[in-house]
């Protein structure tokens, strides 16, 4: 039978919270005890998502209103994981810190897979080109046409105006010295129609072999005499090897940023309040394609790559890549049109709308597009790399401040609701990177010059999705596998705290030291895991998760091998904490409130429950007996009668 994979996702969301209340819910009662004054509670917490729609409050991670928010919208592995993640940190960073703690995540993912990202890239470029790497091409002058590697309409833009320089690399750089500022350069060949690279720099490119490797020309007709914006480009042969399409790649690449932070720092935060484009008055059409654009890369990011045997696909799981990758994939539906009109309206009329704000649409006026676009440059103008995506950071945290915004949602945490767009963005921010001119230059190039002329029907975004699909496809789900990989070990190492927590309780109620030594030995096991080797395999995912939480729930349900059976009395016995996480997670299964009171004080029933509890388990160990039976045994010839003993049960 198959698998859903919501199910198995809001399963591992319950148990989690089942074991968190449980740590929480002692602490609690702990403390009731402690205080005895009549007033039993603590001060109520500062709840920093107390108006937002938490994405811990319910077993499934949301509320009524946020799967509201949601629906039509293509649930991905990133964001089911991102709910285990909120649930599972509330136990080690808290409420107030998860989301900045999941934004970090994200931020060191990005600057630790650069290098990752890129062979990625030149990989997934081969295999789209349909050849070896041994293919060899030609150095016939190529001519490749402009729209066909700047899809964004970004060489547009003055590369050296006050606003849209934020749209390049933030330095210029000689040729021969890496990483090449490639995006700057083509637009300054553009700007210089009939000037070869050559002819202004008196050397061809200079890959990162400190060989030179090809000559570019902005000219206004190609070889066959056809009019038009054409990239002139004359490969150089390669020194004592053939032309080898795999090493052009890789010498082209290492010689430019790939994934270029400042450029990034631009789109996320462009992407995420659209100020930026504002400033620069992009065209309707353009906005359009770029959001239809989004909206694919998010497919992307929702389909799963297991075989047909690990999951069967219903209507609330995700689709499956081998089965659903057709010209409907990139396709939108009347209502997505719909939509994507109403978000082009909001952009003419210069106003945001982030996911949780209700679908208040919140004005960015003059004054605030300045700011926007001063706290980019400030954190593009930061000395490290950690530090410029930090700088995203602080601009979400000062944009949030917007008096008049507060004054539209004063119940609302804009701020938490920001960052939470601001994660969803990050992956195909990277991935609309990767495909700026300096990147499709390369991938452009190769396929001219092994004589595939496909590369002259992309005009746009959406003419390279029709005829690049499988190359999107692979590179947008891989890139959010990468996430995913992170992301998980983020969850990997709160679940083993929490684990730990309840697992030392247990430990502390046995009833002898061989117990808790066995304890001891499984609560090893949780820092083992076999490394999965495709992230984008969403059931392998979740069986990781599980057997996480299985490690976790033998230590709550251990027992003896048969064989050894006439060792009973090493068995730990029953536990106070089992009893209450069982009821817990029971409890939540059926979608009963487990967690604090609204005032932040602790859950009054819960802690009566627990003081059922240890009255009923008082009342055993003090006065729970146990009656056995032994049956007749043969011995020696002869046969006992039956024997009646007895025990102390606890």
């Amino acid at each position: 039978m198959g698998t859903d994979l919501s199910k198995d996702y809001k399963d591992i969301k319950s148990k989690i919270q089942a074991y968190k209340t449980t740590t929480d819910s002692k602490k609690n009662f702990l403390q009731s005890i402690k205080d005895n004054s009549g007033d039993n509670f603590e001060k109520p917490k500062k709840d920093t998502f107390s108006k937002l729609n938490e994405w811990g409050d319910t077993v499934d991670g949301m509320t009524a209103n946020k799967k509201k928010q949601l629906q039509g919208q293509v649930t991905t592995q990133l964001d089911q994981l991102t709910e285990v993640f909120m649930v599972s940190a509330k136990s080690a960073v808290g409420d107030a810190k998860s989301i900045d703690k999941l934004v970090s995540i994200y931020n060191d993912t990005i600057i630790n897979t650069r290098e990752r990202i890129r062979e990625l890239f030149i990989k997934e470029t081969i295999s789209a080109l349909g050849c070896s790497e041994e293919q060899t091409f030609t150095t016939s002058p190529l001519y490749i046409r402009v729209q066909s590697v700047d899809i964004f309409r970004k060489l547009f833009e003055d590369a050296n105006g006050e606003v849209s320089e934020l749209l390049y690399e933030k330095d210029t750089t000689p040729n021969g010295i890496f990483p090449y500022s490639m995006n700057k350069e083509l637009y300054n060949r553009i700007q210089n129609k009939g000037v070869s690279f050559d002819s202004e720099y008196g050397s061809n490119y200079v890959g990162a072999s400190n060989n030179p490797i090809m000559n570019i020309t902005y000219v206004d007709q190609d070889n066959n005499g056809n009019l038009g914006d054409y990239f002139k480009v004359e490969l150089n042969n390669r020194p004592n090897s053939a032309n080898s399409v795999a090493q052009f790649l890789q010498d082209y690449y290492m010689s430019i940023q790939m994934v270029d932070i400042d450029e990034l720092v631009t789109i996320i935060i462009d992407n995420l309040m659209g100020a930026i484009s504002f400033n620069l008055s992009v065209d309707i059409g353009r906005k359009e394609q770029q959001t239809k654009f989004s909206r694919i890369l998010q497919r992307c990011l929702g389909l799963c790559f297991d075989t047909n045997k690990e999951i069967d696909v219903s209507g609330i799981s995700k689709v499956s890549a081998l089965d659903n990758i057709d010209d409907s994939f990139f396709e939108f539906t009347d209502t997505e049109l719909r939509n994507i009109e109403e978000e082009m309206e909001n952009f003419t009329k210069g106003l945001v709308e982030f996911t949780d704000c209700n679908n208040v649409k919140l004005p960015l006026s003059d004054n605030d597009i300045q700011a926007i676009i001063k706290y980019t440059k400030d954190a593009r103008n930061k000395n490290s790399l950690s530090d410029k995506l930090a700088g995203v950071v602080e601009t979400v945290n000062k944009a949030s401040e917007n008096e008049e915004w507060k004054l539209l949602l004063p119940t609302l945490n804009i701020n938490a609701s920001m960052k939470f767009d601001l994660l969803g963005i990050i992956p195909k921010g990277i991935m609309q990177l990767l495909l700026s001119p300096k990147n499709l230059l390369g991938f452009m190039v190769m396929f001219k010059a092994i004589q595939n002329n496909v590369v002259d029907l992309v005009e746009d975004i959406i003419t390279f999705l029709q005829n690049f699909r499988k190359f999107i496809v692979e590179i947008m789900s891989k890139l959010g596998a990468i996430f995913v990989e992170e992301l998980f070990m983020s969850i990997k190492e709160n679940l083993n705290e929490l684990v730990r927590i309840i697992i030392t309780d247990i430990a502390k109620e046995a009833k002898d030291a061989r117990a808790r030594m066995i304890f001891t030995v499984l609560e090893i096991l949780i820092v083992v895991s076999d490394g999965l080797q495709d992230w984008r395999r969403c059931k392998s995912v979740i069986d990781e998760l599980f057997q996480l939480l299985q490690i976790a729930a033998r230590n709550l349900n251990v027992g003896l091998p048969p064989f050894v059976l006439s060792l009973s009395r090493l068995l730990p016995g029953m536990s106070e904490t089992r009893v209450f996480a069982n009821y817990v997670n029971e409890l939540q299964k059926s979608g009963i409130p487990t967690g604090d009171l609204p005032d932040g004080s602790p859950n009054i029933g819960l802690m009566a429950v627990m003081s059922q509890v240890k009255g009923q388990f008082k009342e055993m160990h003090e006065n729970g007996k146990t009656e056995v039976t032994i049956d007749p045994i043969s011995v020696l010839g002869s046969t006992t009668g039956q024997i009646k003993a007895h025990g102390k049960s606890y």
